[in-house]
């Protein structure tokens, strides 16, 4: 009998041989009517834990006519991507994503899985966040209603979350009106029902009321909300938020002021901003910080010069994150980087340094090498993680990598982690991506949330597919 690996190389082999020899299978356009096949396979010779064969694929297919656009994505699978290291004992198959559009100027109407973020997020935020594998969709509606003096906008469904089994139902809505030329008052709100969940919160209210504007005194801008978070069932204590921005841009110069505070206020379907880096994070039940980040640009060559001092509690702990550095693109049409350094010093020192260093040796060869270095002690506890990868880049079609990490700690036995291999693009219409050795993991930050990426050891394949 044939092991799971095999049949899983088996699965792969022909999988790309169907993909890559659909040379008749094409997209078209005729008239008002577009359509394109998007096909992406994800392999895994997972053997950081047990060997296992690891499968991941998603078939799109887009079409739009006139106001109207659909997409419909059919997915294998037999692991997923939040959940790496459990490999499922049958394979799966569903309809992943299904969605309906109609856009007009004054009215824009989604039936199916949505995405949708409310405000900067405060009341909810259900988005695709590639870098920590995080994609839930709402399956339902959303209705939007365009004036020049008023925003409707009215959404319901249901979330699921299928790697860890979760579902709520969510309903929302926001209105924005305008109160003159370069001001407007808005207000939104989001009800959340529990329905299979872990934490088992209980209907909960969350809404805000907001003001924006900009060209204020010719160079400002600003931004303020206001949000509650009202749990209807159980005692748990209501929560509130406060987050604010103030943005001066002339010329040269860039001056950005930012202020939270956020109090027991987490509703699982809410992503309030960070008022800090964006591969930062802090707990929203109790946290208040306030930031200035200033930038200066000289053009031609583009050069920037930034610095951000910010204070910050969570919690008990209080403490500064003050952060530099300075980035370039294009110098003489053939080098850019960028250079940074900060200290995050709340609860303990955490220092950071990051380089990203591009050449463009010709108009088809360049090279970019990149560092990151984190390190930080509590007590006995010590922490230092270094990154450093090198990639070559070919604009005929191939691009080769190389990536080694360092761990002061050991995770799965090692120290040192290794890396490499190799992009192979075909007319833009087929990438295809073979990587292997060891990659550390760890957390890793986006957007405000953060998600642990479990170590891995063995062979990543990729392929990418569209059919224009």
């Amino acid at each position: 009998m044939n092991s799971p690996i095999n049949k899983n190389i088996l699965f792969l082999l022909i999988t790309f041989l169907l993909i890559a020899g659909s040379t008749d299978l094409n997209g078209f356009q005729t008239g008002e009517l577009n359509f394109f096949i998007n096909n992406k396979l994800l392999y895994n010779l997972n053997n950081t834990y047990e060997n296992s064969g690891q499968f991941y694929e998603t078939l799109s297919i887009f079409a739009n006519i006139k106001k109207w656009s659909f997409n419909l994505t059919l997915r294998t699978n037999n692991y997923y991507k939040r959940d790496p290291n459990t490999t499922l004992s049958d394979t799966n198959f569903d309809i992943f994503r299904k969605t309906v559009r109609y856009n007009s100027k004054k009215l824009k109407v989604i039936v199916g899985d949505l995405y949708s973020v409310l405000g900067h997020g405060l009341v909810l935020s259900v988005q695709k966040n590639d870098e920590i594998f995080r994609e839930r969709t709402i399956l339902g509606a959303d209705i939007k209603y365009l004036s020049n003096k008023v925003e409707l906008r009215f959404l319901g469904g249901e979330i699921n979350d299928d790697a860890f089994d979760q579902k709520w139902r969510v309903a929302g809505g926001e209105i924005d009106l305008k109160i003159s030329k370069n001001n407007r008052l808005g207000s939104r709100f989001s009800y959340i029902i529990d329905e299979d969940t872990l934490r088992l919160l209980g209907d909960r209210l969350t809404y805000s009321f907001n003001i924006k504007g900009n060209k204020l005194f010719r160079y400002l801008s600003y931004y303020a909300e206001v949000a509650f978070l009202d749990f209807v069932e159980n005692s748990t204590k209501n929560g509130h938020a406060f987050y604010s921005n103030l943005t001066f841009n002339k010329s040269h110069t860039t001056l950005l002021l930012e202020y939270k505070k956020y109090s027991n206020f987490d509703n699982e379907m809410n992503n309030p901003p960070v008022a800090d880096k964006e591969d930062e994070t802090a707990s929203i039940n109790d946290t208040e910080g306030i930031r200035v980040l200033m930038q200066y640009t000289i053009f031609d060559p583009e050069i920037s010069f930034f610095f951000n001092i910010g204070r910050y509690r969570e919690y008990e702990d209080n403490g500064f994150h003050i952060y530099g550095g300075v980035s370039a693109i294009d110098l003489g049409e053939k080098f850019s980087f960028n250079l940074s350094y900060g200290i995050r010093n709340i609860i303990f020192p955490i220092k950071k340094s990051d380089v990203d260093i591009t050449w463009q040796f010709s108009d088809y060869l360049s090279l970019t090498i990149s560092s990151r270095d984190k390190r930080y002690s509590d007590k006995s506890f010590k922490f230092n993680e270094q990154d450093y990868s090198m990639q070559v880049a070919h604009a005929k079609g191939i691009t080769l990598f190389f990536s080694y990490q360092y761990s002061y700690n050991k995770i799965i036995g090692l120290n040192n982690f290794y890396n490499g291999g190799l992009v192979l693009n075909f007319n833009n219409d087929m990438e295809i991506r073979i990587s292997g050795g060891t990659i550390r993991g760890g957390q890793v930050c986006s957007g405000g949330q953060c998600y642990v990426l479990p170590p891995f050891k063995g062979v990543k394949f990729s392929l990418l597919k569209t059919f224009r």
